[in-house]
């Protein structure tokens, strides 16, 4: 017999934190525009060749994860254990009134939202310590 140690039951209520990818940008102001977005050449006003009417120009890009918690709780329709050649397995299914089921991780889930925060804001911490 196989006992699964799980960490959530099936109807208890979580809180999801998800994660989207941005790009963290060095901007400084256009030097050729002085930041107004245009020029004026032989008497006409034209787009700035350099910044193409942004007013400032990106020096560096870095990409990077912000995670955020889910506003409104989620609750446990159920779970999946497998085990494969790879170890075991265990994902939640979760659900937000009418919406469509997701499937997550044990790590990405939590029980309450201060919880949830506090994880959100060590993992957006590590994520801002990478970048630099």
């Amino acid at each position: 017999m196989l006992y699964v140690d799980n960490k959530f039951e099936i109807g208890q209520e979580v809180f999801l934190i998800t994660e989207r990818k941005v790009r963290i940008e060095d901007k400084r102001t256009c030097d050729v525009c002085l930041g107004v977005g245009t020029i004026i050449y032989k008497g006409y006003e034209i787009k700035c060749p350099k910044c193409h009417g942004r007013r400032e120009i990106v020096l560096d890009s870095k990409p990077t994860i912000i995670h955020s918690v889910e506003d409104k709780p989620y609750r446990i329709v159920s779970y999946r254990f497998t085990v494969c050649k790879d170890g075991e397995i265990l994902r939640y299914k979760i659900k937000q009134g009418y919406e469509k089921e997701k499937s997550v991780s044990e790590e990405t889930i939590f029980t309450t939202l201060e919880e949830a925060v506090a994880e959100c804001d060590k993992l957006n911490n590590l994520e801002s310590e990478e970048v630099k």
